[in-house]
């Protein structure tokens, strides 16, 4: 049987992603998680280009994309999170790269707000910011599909992703307004104890 080591930190949502994946396909008991510190130069030697989360099987592959690392985690463990139906599958593909474009424009909003403010772009800032606002009506839409399969790949990237714009982003990004039936989801995946575990707020 694969088996290997995921590395990442505890507050990354992308990181979370994965590790709830790694819960609910069953690949828990093949995979160890270790805690890794992305900005430190050892960190280079699992993953050169200094992200998380990576997960290096023991023959040697390193997995070093989120989706990836999904995919191999839910082949490792034998278990598929994605529905059996072709287009329910390509939609539920698409829900999770819509989290993870989400993701991506909250993490560079978060990394340039941290910069000596002269040499912040407000031009990219907001446009950032735009594309999350822009993108909640799709989210809502995901949302509904994600109620029907709280298990699933999609109802697991939208609570890593909503629960992190909540942790890092409260105030400036209000989906919860925007988002009620995301808003019921999360809260109630929120409750359950494996997305609990990954609570960031308790890293």
């Amino acid at each position: 049987m694969t088996s290997g080591t995921l590395f990442g930190s505890t507050t990354s949502p992308y990181v979370r992603m994965t590790r709830l994946v790694r819960s609910r396909s069953g690949a828990e008991s093949f995979v160890a998680f270790e805690v890794a510190d992305a900005w430190k130069e050892s960190y280079r030697a699992v993953n050169p280009l200094g992200k998380v989360p990576a997960l290096v099987l023991d023959n040697g592959v390193a997995c070093l994309e989120t989706t990836l690392i999904c995919r191999t985690l839910m082949g490792i463990g034998g278990t598929d999170l994605l529905p059996a139906a072709q287009m329910e599958r390509v939609q539920e593909e698409a829900d999770v790269a819509l989290m993870i474009g989400l993701l991506d424009l909250g993490v560079a909003f978060l990394l340039e707000d941290r910069r000596d403010p002269a040499e912040q772009s407000k031009t990219w800032q907001a446009r950032r910011l735009r594309g999350i606002e822009a993108a909640l009506p799709m989210v809502e839409s995901a949302a509904r599909r994600a109620a029907r399969r709280p298990r699933g790949y999609g109802a697991i990237a939208l609570v890593s992703a909503l629960d992190w714009f909540s942790f890092r982003h409260e105030g400036r990004v209000h989906w919860r307004e925007a988002c009620p039936v995301a808003t019921e989801v999360v809260d109630g995946l929120l409750r359950e104890e494996d997305v609990a575990k990954t609570d960031p707020r308790n890293a």
